[in-house]
């Protein structure tokens, strides 16, 4: 249960009848209890004139009733209605500050421009029908205070010390005043705030998923195109075979071949699996030797660079998204082609488990600037579009993973976080 003191990511959580607004209001009245209580043992000190015992019973009766809806609120669910329970809070806070007023002048106390506050709050909070019952309360108790009160004794005083009185009670009105004002809108601009942060993150969100909706339909149809090719580049590859050709070259293309079946195999079955296909259950592999192999491949597409692997991972059993491999290949790739630039050739990959989270790490040897992790990414490269790093952060969104980037010793460090569901072998 969040305090009603922090912000919220949903800004009509703040401003409709929710039992976090309610928890806020009675928030609001405990402090206003509170502030009751030291004014009257100020004035009591100060020597003012006042009638302690009804006004002290009043304030007690608040404060116990503020305590007894707070504890009540504790249990309420985040999707109750509290419409009724808000007009209640509101109605007896206008009562009491009402009965205090009798008691301290009336319509004539330097503080009766507190009604104001109950009214501000509830045209936040309440549908137009409560807060119009509420202000016709507050109204009517005003007009009652114009004709039934008892006389403050220290108004009535003539000469400075009446009108030093009248003023002290209006610097005490703006006090209170500013403090609630200060609390209850500050709270909303905060959350404010926040909702603006909460609708950029997710017009980023859209913007990429857009984006990759665009990529999935061509990529479904060049998936299904290829199809018929890659058959006809096997029948092709066995002729070859049998002619005599070069088998250096052929094993090659059987391997690249390989290579892009597995890959579309990933595609289908992960596409099955997401949409809870009955016929395709995940599979539960050893997650050491899938990457053992997805490096193998990789580097068979890269033989230029000199791939260092430093495993630390424990030999472990787990479904195993294929995201996670498109998504190691793209940093390798990226790896790669940063060292390219400078003419370095040697990364870097570490693999560990930490607290059921798969780590991958690669090093590259260029100095270039970090990707911008947390925005549309556009690529450096001549020909790159960015589309790698927008299509592996999308999937550690899915899979609730994360991508850091920062400095490495020599250059730059991808560090791939995923959780899995892990069992020893």
């Amino acid at each position: 249960m969040a305090p009603w003191w922090r912000g919220s990511d949903s800004f009509s959580e703040l401003i409709s009848a929710s039992p976090r607004t309610l928890r806020a209001v009675i928030g609001l009245h405990l402090l206003e209890s509170a502030a009751q209580m030291l004014a009257l043992g100020i004035a009591v000190l100060a020597g003012v004139t006042l009638p302690v015992t009804p006004l002290f019973l009043i304030a007690c009766a608040f404060l116990l009733w503020n305590a007894a809806s707070w504890l009540q609120t504790r249990s309420l669910a985040a999707e109750t209605e509290c419409q009724g329970r808000i007009l209640l809070q509101l109605t007896v806070a206008t009562t009491t500050l009402a009965a205090m007023l009798y008691f301290t002048g009336g319509a004539t106390s330097p503080l009766v421009s507190l009604f104001l506050i109950p009214i501000a709050i509830g045209a936040l909070s309440l549908r137009i029908p409560g807060a119009l019952l509420l202000a016709g309360f507050a109204a009517g108790a005003y007009t009652l205070l114009l004709f039934f009160h008892v006389p403050l004794a220290a108004q009535h005083v003539h000469g400075e010390a009446g009108f030093n009185f009248h003023v002290i009670g209006m610097w005490l009105n703006f006090l209170g005043s500013a403090v609630v004002l200060l609390v209850f809108l500050g709270l909303l601009a905060a959350v404010t705030r926040e909702r603006a942060g909460s609708l950029a993150a997710l017009r980023e969100r859209q913007l990429r998923s857009e984006q990759l909706v665009a990529m999935a339909g061509v990529a479904a149809g060049a998936a299904h195109a290829l199809a018929t090719p890659l058959s006809t580049l096997t029948v092709l590859l066995d002729e070859m075979e049998t002619s005599g050709q070069s088998r250096a070259d052929i094993d090659l293309a059987r391997e690249q071949l390989t290579v892009v079946k597995s890959r579309l195999d990933e595609i289908l079955r992960s596409t099955h699996v997401s949409a809870g296909s009955p016929d395709i259950e995940p599979e539960t592999e050893s997650v050491q030797p899938l990457l053992n192999r997805i490096v193998r491949q990789w580097h068979a597409r890269r033989p230029e660079c000199d791939l260092r692997v430093e495993n630390s991972l424990p030999d472990i059993a787990a479904v195993v998204d294929p995201a996670i491999g498109h998504g190691l290949v793209t940093l390798l790739d990226n790896g790669a082609d940063a060292n390219g630039v400078i003419g370095e050739t040697r990364l870097v990959l570490r693999t560990l488990l930490r607290q059921h989270l798969l780590v991958l790490e690669v090093e590259d040897q260029g100095n270039g600037p970090l990707p911008a992790v947390h925005s549309v990414p556009r690529s450096d490269k001549p020909q790159g579009h960015g589309a790698g790093l927008m299509i592996l952060r999308t999937n550690l969104e899915r899979l609730e993973g994360r991508l850091d980037f920062f400095r490495g010793e020599r250059g730059c460090v991808a560090r791939l976080e995923v959780p899995l569901l892990v069992t020893a072998t």
